[in-house]
């Protein structure tokens, strides 16, 4: 396949790029990736695909007509993944962004959420835990993410979408942003879908947990994932819910960023402010 693919949702991680990528997915003239991650630029070797042919296999339409797209969050995990804007700028520089952002706070609070889900956080050490790891923090700085892709990109091939947008008017929301990808909008394509309903919702007990910790998962198959987790998963009666001073303190640490992304997008950003 020689057509290279038209546009990325960069992320940011927890802020509903899932469930963008399937509406998206659910346009007649729209393919994302299966899988829908496959995180192919940050060239680490996470990625199965070694070339831009193996990439290229995550798509099935080789419909000029049909634009390819793909949705992996890692690509706006600056700065532990360096080299990721200049990997996709060198393999399409007419490739269109979308960064999908939400209040940053709970941003990282869903992102701990997703990590106790998974096994690899306790809800005891959350608040020390997000101290101690910074990419909690660097994944919702987004004015420091989207900077490494206006370096390499013009304005016009960038989009910042709010999932406050998306919450507060579906359609208006999905039909400015295929505006934005030369897209007529389906009509009768479903919109409701929430794919990341239930993510936060269980999480893995000891048994689960020791597999994960010890990466044994990562070496089954996706259907064998799926099965595991729902034999070791345990019920969580409620999400993880920072403190107002925990929140306040998440902020002060963000605010410098939130006021450049404020200038970057030209949008208030005062109802981020704790």
């Amino acid at each position: 396949m020689s057509k290279k693919v038209d546009f990325i949702v960069i992320g940011a991680m927890k802020s509903g790029t899932t469930t963008l990528a399937e509406i998206l997915n659910n346009q007649k003239s729209i393919e994302i990736s299966n899988p829908k991650e496959p995180m192919y630029f940050l060239k680490n070797g996470i990625c199965s695909a070694n070339t831009d042919l193996e990439y290229h296999n995550f798509w099935k339409n080789e419909n000029e007509k049909v634009l390819m797209g793909e949705a992996s969050t890692m690509y706006s995990g600056y700065p532990e993944y360096k080299g990721v804007a200049e990997n996709i700028y060198k393999y399409n520089p007419d490739v269109k962004i979308v960064f999908l952002v939400r209040n940053p706070v709970d941003r990282i609070e869903s992102h701990y959420a997703y990590r106790l889900s998974r096994g690899v956080s306790t809800k005891d050490s959350m608040e020390n835990e997000i101290r101690n790891d910074s990419r909690f923090v660097e994944r919702s700085q987004y004015y420091m993410q989207i900077s490494q892709y206006d370096k390499l990109f013009p304005k016009n091939q960038i989009k910042i979408v709010f999932f406050e947008d998306f919450l507060e008017n579906k359609i208006e929301f999905i039909s400015d942003l295929l505006q934005f990808l030369n897209v007529d909008f389906s009509k009768n394509s479903d919109i409701d879908v929430w794919a990341n309903k239930s993510t936060d919702t269980r999480r893995l007990n000891k048994s689960g947990k020791k597999l994960t910790k010890l990466g044994l998962h990562e070496l089954l198959p996706s259907f064998a994932k799926s099965l595991l987790k729902r034999i070791f998963a345990v019920s969580i009666s409620e999400k993880p819910k920072f403190t107002n001073s925990f929140r306040k303190e998440l902020f002060a640490s963000l605010e410098e960023d939130v006021m450049k992304f404020q200038d970057r997008t030209k949008r208030d950003l005062t109802s981020w402010r704790v």
